[in-house]
């Protein structure tokens, strides 16, 4: 009984080193892609976080391996209806490219 005991803390902890390491990626990413969309400057002299919600729901779907026609309903999507922007289907490709490309470089 005992050796199942030392097999299942093993267990356990390996995937709470797994779930830690998962977290600080998705921190890490998340952290790259707020500063990608200040740098579009979307809504000049936003703070870091202002599209935080976006990058949340954008890892998400990538996450569960997302297609780019995916990645351009969202990031379309949010641009009008939760920060109210007006954008061109251009400006969105473009931002969905760069996005990609970050997601690419990312995770090989």
């Amino acid at each position: 009984m005992s050796d199942i005991r030392v097999l299942d803390a093993r267990s356990t902890k390996n995937k709470m080193s797994s779930n830690k390491q998962i977290l600080v990626e998705f921190q890490s990413i998340k952290s790259d892609l707020n500063r990608l969309f200040r740098d579009f400057e979307l809504i000049p002299g936003s703070p870091l976080d202002e599209f935080e919600h976006l990058s949340n729901q954008l890892l998400s779907h990538l996450w569960k391996g997302a297609e780019e026609s995916k990645v351009f309903n969202i990031v379309q999507s949010e641009l009008i209806s939760r920060y109210g922007l007006s954008t061109t289907d251009e400006d969105v490709q473009q931002i969905t490219s760069e996005v990609l490309e970050l997601w690419k470089t990312r995770n090989p």
